[in-house]
């Protein structure tokens, strides 16, 4: 008898606390969604790049990411709302469909990434909310990314509607192989080569650029790499080869262990620090990076110093943090708790 009531006092105490983390869960969903739409977003629903009124850009960067954390958390109403923010203020849709890069009246271009962002984005959403006015617009960027936005046979950086303008130029931390995989006539064995070949170099670190026409790979900086450059990268890299740049991660799981933090910046010959500061980007990437390997030991200690980040601070000041290093870090935090 007392046996069988100590094991329903188990079951008890285990079923409270999982109600009591899925609360928990579904309060931190709702305080993003209020801290977007009370510091980022502009009376129109546009959201700013820093949590402030003076000196900010409306990118569509900042959109796709968005609908992504909420695509990731499942939550219908809101993405629906972004989509026609999306679709009335960025979408150029005529016999070509296009995204402004920034939200402006003269801008006529667009950024690959954000392109092959919302690709990914609103094709894996038509699926989970069954509504095909998603997968509708993903196929018009598609066409016309597949269209205007190849030269010599690969995907570049950018296209101009009003000039016809492409750019020479492929930054590789703009792939999305999950994106690539949903797009017609694309050949992921390019990609895979191109960021195979940035990266067998003496240096841990990555070549960011590669030139399509001459098929050249150059750096970004001679002098210094950017970290949010580099995780992304790696991050595709990871994805495409299924399993680490060796150089990079050994570099970088030697670099957390001896210093407890990354760097912002790192100089490409010495492999110091180039800079005083860390980003809360840079430990969500990290913590992703991490988490996509299946290595929960890192992956944790990365999470824990993400927590210790300014947009975790029990007083933020979002106008200091640009949305990208806002969304990013929920997003890894996101992550990281579904798998714990």
């Amino acid at each position: 008898m007392k046996k069988r009531n100590y094991f329903a006092v188990i079951i008890v105490l285990f079923v409270l606390g999982a109600s009591i983390t899925l609360v928990q869960f579904h309060r931190k969903q709702s305080h993003v969604i209020a801290t977007v739409d009370h510091y980022y977003q502009n009376n129109k629903g546009e959201i700013k790049s820093y949590g402030r009124n003076q000196h900010i850009e409306y990118l569509s960067e900042s959109i796709g990411l968005y609908m992504d954390y909420l695509l990731m958390t499942k939550n219908h109403e809101e993405f629906d709302r972004q989509f026609k923010i999306l679709y009335k203020y960025f979408v150029i849709d005529g016999q070509n469909t296009y995204v402004k890069w920034k939200l402006t009246k003269n801008t006529s271009t667009d950024a690959l990434v954000d392109d092959l962002r919302l690709i990914d984005v609103l094709t894996d959403a038509s699926h989970l909310f069954k509504d095909n006015k998603y997968q509708q617009l993903a196929s018009k960027i598609s066409a016309s990314l597949l269209t205007k936005q190849k030269r010599n046979g690969a995907l570049i950086d950018f296209y101009n509607w009003s000039t016809n303008e492409q750019a020479n130029t492929l930054h590789l931390s703009y792939i999305n192989i999950s994106a690539f995989k949903k797009l017609n006539s694309i050949s992921i064995s390019t990609y895979k080569n191109d960021l195979e070949q940035a990266s067998v170099s003496s240096s841990p670190f990555f070549l960011e650029i590669v030139n399509v026409d001459t098929k050249q790979y150059e750096k970004a900086n001679t002098k210094s790499v950017n970290m949010i450059d580099q995780l992304l990268i790696a991050l595709q890299y990871e994805e495409i080869e299924g399993k680490p740049p060796t150089m990079f991660d050994r570099w970088l799981r030697k670099e957390w262990s001896k210093q407890g933090k990354i760097y912002g910046q790192y100089n490409r010959t010495t492999l110091s620090p180039a800079s005083s500061y860390e980003s809360s980007a840079v430990y969500a990437l990290a913590t992703l990076y991490f988490i996509q390997q299946g290595d929960l030991k890192y992956a944790e200690q990365l999470h824990r110093k993400l927590l210790e980040q300014p947009p975790f601070f029990n007083k933020t000041m979002y106008s200091n943090i640009h949305f990208f290093d806002y969304i990013y870090s929920m997003i890894a935090d996101y992550r990281y708790r579904q798998i714990k």
